[in-house]
């Protein structure tokens, strides 16, 4: 088959290139941006870097389909008008959509004759909306996996083609389980294209079901680390596995982006003191819960420690040529 891939320079969307790259031919890529974003291959130095990036093992979709020869094309929600003619141009036999940052019109959709699929990170039809990892995080899911799923025009609605889970236990990191999310997607992607291709899928109907709660993006001023309500259990499981999209300690313990800071464990006791901040005993930092201790670490970031040193370096350096 002839496949075009809708998604962005993420492990999520390479995996799903590699899927369609191992049997079927690559017709095209388009990369998602946000809003009114342009392009980040805009000028010289922003392509040197993507290409050094991809160098060193990063994925960058620009960079692939350049040294590769596909048509690839920057997509924002105003560039939609021109991107309905590239990909009407290209005349792919199927769209696969693997992380996307706008909803699909309708009109779309017949531009494949094999119509467009998407690769969505949660048990359909739980978790529709495009911020699935972390509220099944916030929820306290025992299982997750990856949809396979046939685009239609509502959100994440569309017929289900394929479905692997996966057990998420209490307290897992969120490094962790985005690593065993996206190691689904290669396999369960590649045998659904054999299937479609051979005609031997059944579609299963989802658009009737009802979902629980919708995945949806997260706004400044959101009150979600309801601490105060939580068990010392629940408290740490989020703390541990969200924040790779929201690090409440790190966002008020940073020190301005120079400081992560990771949930290492918990103690039960009663009543902790100064519950909601963090503090310092013989055994290290902690969280204060008012049913115990949540232990956390604090991390450097490398590179902004760099850039600091750097900085104050050129400014001594420039102080003393004076």
């Amino acid at each position: 088959m002839r496949i075009f891939l809708i998604g962005t320079s993420s492990k999520f969307t390479w995996q799903a290139l590699q899927a369609i790259t191992d049997k079927h031919t690559l017709a095209g890529i388009a990369e998602s941006g946000k809003g009114i974003e342009i392009s980040p291959y805009h000028s010289g130095l922003s392509r040197l870097t993507a290409r050094v990036r991809f160098m060193t093992g990063i994925p960058i979709l620009w960079e692939f389909a350049r040294q590769n020869q596909i048509p690839y094309f920057f997509l924002t929600r105003q560039k939609l008008p021109a991107f309905e003619d590239f990909l009407g141009e290209i005349k792919p036999d199927l769209v696969v959509v693997a992380s996307m940052n706008q909803l699909i019109p309708d009109r779309f959709l017949k531009l494949a004759p094999l119509g467009f699929i998407n690769v969505h990170p949660s048990l359909l039809p739980k978790y529709r909306g495009p911020n699935a990892w972390f509220w099944q995080i916030y929820a306290m899911e025992t299982e997750s996996g990856i949809t396979i799923h046939q685009i239609d025009p509502g959100e994440d609605t569309g017929d289900i083609l394929a479905q692997q889970s996966f057990p998420v236990l209490r307290g897992i990191d969120g490094e962790e389980f985005l690593q065993k999310s996206i190691a689904l997607i290669k396999p369960i992607l590649a045998e659904t294209l054999d299937l479609l291709s051979a005609g031997l899928l059944s579609p299963r109907p989802q658009r009737n079901l009802p979902c629980p709660l919708r995945a949806r993006r997260l706004e400044a001023g959101d009150q979600i680390f309801l601490w105060q309500e939580w068990s010392l259990e629940r408290t740490y499981h989020f703390l541990r596995g969200a924040y790779p999209w929201y690090d409440i300690l790190t966002r008020q313990y940073g020190l301005g982006g120079y400081l992560e800071w990771r949930a290492v464990g918990f103690e039960k006791h009663a009543g902790g003191k100064h519950p909601g901040k963090i503090h310092l005993d013989r055994h290290g930092f902690y969280f204060a819960h008012p049913d115990g201790k949540i232990r956390i670490r604090p991390r450097l970031v490398t590179w902004r420690a760099l850039v600091l040193a750097a900085l104050l370096l050129a400014i001594l350096n420039l102080l003393i040529s004076r």
